[in-house]
């Protein structure tokens, strides 16, 4: 018998995602940043640099389209790329000090989102849901 669709995963998830999309949209519009630049942000603070593929995995778009935000992220100076030190084939990307500022500014609405839920579903129930999610991912 076919589940309805209120109890279908699949449309939870992406439920649940467009509300979480939206309500971070919502935080960084006086940034006028869209969520994907903050998520290519959040990814590069870590000073590690990353290649082109990493981030397009991780930001949940394809190769072309993160070719195409990292020449805009480039040409407002937030991001820049530079040869991999271990493969100088590779291209890995690193946060400009423009962006390390953007990201000053952002990070803490992105730990608002976080703490809301957190707060919400409680510290053990989030965890474990967070682990349930990335299973289902390699379900």
């Amino acid at each position: 018998m076919p589940t309805s669709i209120e109890h279908n995963v699949a449309y939870i998830a992406a439920r649940v995602a467009r509300h979480l999309e939206r309500d971070l949209e919502e935080a960084l519009r006086p940034e006028k940043i869209p969520v994907s630049t903050a998520r290519v942000l959040a990814l590069l603070a870590d000073d590690q640099g990353r290649p082109m593929s990493e981030l397009a995995d991780a930001v949940l778009v394809d190769p072309p389209t993160m070719t195409k935000m990292i020449d805009r992220l480039v040409s407002q100076s937030l991001v820049f790329r530079a040869p991999d030190p271990d493969d100088r084939r590779r291209v890995l990307i690193f946060m400009a000090p423009r962006g390390e500022e953007l990201w000053q500014r952002i990070a803490p609405a992105i730990a608002r989102q976080q703490q809301r839920i957190e707060a919400a579903m409680g510290t053990a129930d989030l965890n474990r849901l967070c682990r349930m999610l990335d299973d289902l991912t390699r379900a």
